[in-house]
């Protein structure tokens, strides 16, 4: 029974990491596990608020350089990028080690989703 567990555990970490794992619970009979299917739809939400931040952020830049010549901040756009990477490794492991994870608001909207 404890390996169940570490699979549940593994598989949820591997939403937060990469994603498209995430997207597998959704559409498969694994999102009948509600552990797992709020932790996907959780990743799941966190990576599309992610990448819509990345996007904005790059828009910006982009008007800037272009506005006012400051290519200087072209250089710093992949700052944000590996903040929200090192963010994403930090929840899935803190789900490895038995922490219960729930991302304020990004909870809420999980648990209608799942």
């Amino acid at each position: 029974m404890q390996d169940q567990s570490f699979k549940k555990r593994l598989f949820a970490a591997t939403c937060y990491i990469f994603g498209i794992p995430s997207l597998y619970i959704i559409l498969s009979n694994l999102r009948k596990v509600k552990s797992l299917a709020f932790h996907a739809a959780q990743a799941l939400s966190l990576w599309f608020f992610e990448i819509l931040f990345l996007i904005v952020i790059r828009i910006f830049v982009f008007w800037l350089n272009n506005s006012y010549g400051l290519a200087v901040l072209k250089d710093y756009i992949l700052g944000p990028f590996w903040f929200f990477m090192l963010f994403n490794v930090a929840v899935g492991i803190l789900l490895m080690i038995k922490v219960k994870v729930r991302l304020a608001v990004l909870a809420d909207l999980a648990e209608k989703m799942s």
